[in-house]
């Protein structure tokens, strides 16, 4: 759900954005995050609406956020160098605004390269703002600037651009600049003595024709006395910035002179992050040649490694088939082995049952035989007692009838006895053998 109403915020803003609306635009929430947001080419949206000419929503941006205005993009172009990079822009409320708000330092910013809105529209060849300028603040514009990387005028800047309107218009505009101390010294000559005295009209010719030449050395010297004065400014503004260090240690206005050093040395940062974007720039543009060297070799290896990729998938797939046919042969194996243990289990336990038969009757016949055993056992028992019975009855007959005999005969009755149990034991063991 959240994904769906950030789009839908970011689509009325959009909308709002193309239709120059701010009452649509003033009901979306977070606009300060909005217009911080990269619309096109690095361009943040309000950079974006400077550029397009979006005069309401412009103002309105920098109406919320006041700092808005100092972002610059890559190249550090302010919002009126945006202005005038774009020759379709006919509507030049949206530079008054800020020229106004701004004052005239807006018009003396200069980007990365060191030029001014003024020249940045010379090289795009917008003459309807090149016309705007001069009309509007034609004090304000110098013809001669040369101070850019490049040392181009706004001049030279037409001339690159091929405009041939505003190389006319410039050079007109340079003439009758020139022309100007002339048209006022003709002015103050006295018309009627000229008139009516031929050598005074002389004189005044002669006087004019000096004149001319003292205008034109004037002329000369008030350009040099302007870059005397620009270098007389920037000695007193060092002067000025020594002064202000100097009275920070011993002046009660401290506050004031840090932040007047504040301003200076932020103008040197200025200067330092200019130099750094022209080092970066340099380095990325021998970073970005260095990255399509880099993409050449990428191709090549991407294309070789499309080459292995394709001679592997061919290898793999060789491969996978002979695993196939590996692995049905195993099946078929797995099932021929499950077959054959499934056979061996039923003879196993066929055997099983066929060795527990037997055990049960081995064991009924051991204890037949047991009970056989016992049976006989206790037949030769009672036989053994009838014998010794009989023996003992034989033994005393024995001794009555031949009492007389039983001295000479000593050995006699136990050699009896002895062969009485000698033939006893041999029936016992011939007994228990059956």
């Amino acid at each position: 759900m959240t994904n769906n109403l950030n789009l839908q915020v970011n689509n009325d803003f959009l909308e709002a954005f193309e239709n120059d609306n701010v009452d649509d635009m003033e009901l979306i929430g977070n606009i300060e995050y909005l217009m911080s947001l990269e619309a096109k080419n690095k361009l943040n949206y309000f950079q974006y609406a400077c550029f397009l000419g979006k005069n309401q929503v412009a103002a309105y941006f920098d109406s919320i956020n006041r700092y808005i205005y100092s972002s610059i993009d890559q190249f550090g172009n302010t919002p009126l160098h945006l202005i005038a990079s774009n020759p379709k822009n006919e509507d030049f409320q949206l530079a008054e605004y800020f020229i106004n708000k701004y004052k005239s330092e807006i018009l003396h910013s200069r980007n990365v390269f060191g030029l001014t809105p003024f020249h940045v529209s010379c090289l795009q060849s917008n003459i309807n703002f090149v016309k705007y300028l001069l009309t509007k603040y034609s004090k304000e514009i110098d013809l001669t600037d040369e101070e850019n990387i490049f040392k181009l005028s706004p001049v030279n800047c037409a001339k690159k651009a091929n405009c041939k309107e505003i190389i006319a218009l410039l050079t007109n505009k340079t003439a009758t600049e020139q022309e100007q101390p002339q048209i006022i010294n003709n002015s103050n000559v006295p018309t009627n003595e000229i008139e009516n005295n031929s050598e005074l009209l002389n004189k005044i010719k002669e006087l004019t024709s000096t004149i001319n030449t003292q205008a034109n050395t004037i002329s000369e010297k008030e350009k040099e006395i302007q870059k005397l004065q620009k270098n007389i400014i920037s000695l007193n503004q060092q002067n000025e910035a020594l002064n202000k260090e100097l009275t920070q240690q011993k002046s009660i206005k401290k506050q004031l002179n840090e932040f007047s050093k504040e301003i200076f040395k932020f103008e040197g940062k200025v200067n330092t992050i200019n130099n750094l974007q022209r080092e970066q720039i340099r380095k990325c543009e021998s970073e970005i040649q260095q990255n399509q060297s880099l993409i050449k070799s990428l191709e090549e290896n991407n294309n070789l490694l499309n080459k292995l990729l394709i001679s592997s998938k061919e290898e793999a797939q060789g491969k996978q088939e002979e695993l196939m046919t590996e692995n049905r042969s195993l099946e078929e194996n797995c099932h021929k082995l499950e077959a054959e243990k499934k056979e061996i289990q039923k003879s196993f336990e066929a055997r099983i049952q066929e060795l527990n038969n037997k055990y049960l009757a081995c064991e009924n016949e051991k204890k037949a035989l047991t009970d056989q055993l016992l049976r006989e056992k206790s037949e030769f028992e009672e036989k053994y007692k009838l014998l010794e019975l009989q023996t003992n009855t034989f033994v005393l007959a024995d001794i009555e009838i031949q009492g007389y005999h039983v001295r000479r005969h000593n050995y006699l009755i136990p050699t009896i006895i002895f062969c009485i149990i000698f033939s006893i034991l041999i029936l016992m063991i011939i007994g228990y053998k059956k």
